[in-house]
């Protein structure tokens, strides 16, 4: 079973209090922080319909504004979006960003990251086909610091053609794999394991080279980070058991690379001379309902994070070209009941956090990476 991630937006935030102090960790940012000020749609829409979590299929952690402080996305099967800014770790009243003329016809997926460059996350969505794979158009919307600017019309691939794709589009992330400050998208076919890479050139994704091929067919969750410390973010994929699974898929994580053995380039499709689908480590997460890379410690290595939806959460530590299951303490009785699970800096300590909704009561609980791994506390 996999888990994918959900999600698109567009439209005007709630302004945060001004009498609000910003925390001394949100002012290194090197650009400036953007504001909601002249958005003036309150009195026309009603943002309370964001507080009915019924309808929810998904939830998003990203930096939308430009403070260095990750912020929540909810995402309701109507298409309804809305936006919980985090101001110095408390999230503000969720409020509309994008108001679907109506409802999605079936299910459908999302990613999120920073595909122009201007250190906002954007979304990307498309439909999903009954084994949950990503199929038919791929559209875009980017952020202006208080809304989800929709691009273009129709479908951002180039096309089904594999001079233009040279990877049939199963799954799919953002990543930056080659360290420029913009990510790439990374689309995965599940039929033949092939990688593809491309960049967004304003109006649609092109230029996509072959990353790897002929692995990840059985993962269950794509993963990006830049385990490394290289700069770049590495691809990889968690192989939890399920049933029906091939019986060497017991918790295998596999990286990609890591990238800096290309110095950050696309890698050559690996062959029996230069296997680049490397194992960092096995018989780790088997339980794990949810999987993530992120820099828990502030080593500037992406750990490797993983939850069995219990409260309990689990990090095995980076050292460059495994992970250590030991080095790095986890984090418990963050409840359970539990039904999204996210990582982002809700803090802004470049440290990688934990968290997750009950979606039944609407109490988000959190853990806050550390140099020795994840603290239980309020950082949300």
């Amino acid at each position: 079973m996999r888990y994918p991630s959900l999600l698109l937006l567009s439209a005007c935030v709630a302004v945060p209090d001004a009498n609000e102090s910003t925390p001394d960790s949100a002012l290194d940012d090197t650009g400036p922080t953007d504001s909601a000020s002249d958005c003036d749609d309150s009195a026309s829409v009603d943002h309370t319909r964001c507080q009915d979590l019924s309808g929810l299929v998904a939830v998003h952690a990203g930096d939308v504004n430009r403070d260095l402080w990750d912020d929540i996305v909810y995402v309701y099967n109507s298409g309804l979006w809305c936006a919980s800014l985090n101001q110095g770790g408390e999230l503000q009243t969720p409020h509309i960003w994008l108001d679907a003329d109506e409802p999605p016809e079936g299910a459908f997926g999302s990613l999120m990251g920073d595909v122009d460059g201007d250190s906002r996350d954007d979304v990307l969505w498309a439909p999903l086909d009954a084994w949950g794979d990503l199929s038919g158009e791929l559209h875009l919307a980017l952020s202006t610091g208080d809304a989800f600017a929709p691009v273009g019309e129709g479908s951002l691939l180039p096309g089904e053609s594999t001079e233009a794709l040279p990877c049939k589009v199963s799954r799919a992330l953002v990543a930056d794999v080659d360290g420029d400050g913009r990510g790439e998208l990374v689309v995965m076919d599940d039929g033949d394991g092939n990688w593809c890479a491309g960049r967004f050139n304003e109006e649609r994704f092109s230029d996509f080279v072959l990353w790897t091929e002929d692995h990840g067919a059985q993962s269950t969750t794509l993963l990006h980070g830049d385990v490394d410390g290289d700069g770049c973010e590495d691809l990889g994929a968690h192989y939890p058991p399920y049933d029906g699974a091939p019986s060497y898929v017991s918790g295998d994580w596999q990286i990609i690379g890591p990238s800096g053995s290309t110095g950050c380039s696309p890698t050559a499709p690996a062959d029996s001379e230069n296997d680049l689908w490397v194992k960092w480590i096995d018989d780790y997460g088997q339980e794990a309902v949810a999987a993530f890379l992120g820099d828990v410690d502030g080593d500037r290595r992406a750990d490797a994070i993983w939850t069995d939806g219990t409260g309990e959460w689990t990090v095995g530590q980076s050292t460059g070209t495994s992970f250590d299951r030991t080095a790095l303490f986890g984090a418990s009785g963050l409840g359970e009941g539990a039904t999204f699970f996210v990582t982002g800096d809700f803090n802004a300590d470049r440290h990688a956090d934990v968290a997750q909704l009950n979606q039944e009561t609407g109490v988000w609980s959190c853990a806050a990476g550390e140099a020795g791994g994840l603290v239980p506390e309020g950082c949300l």
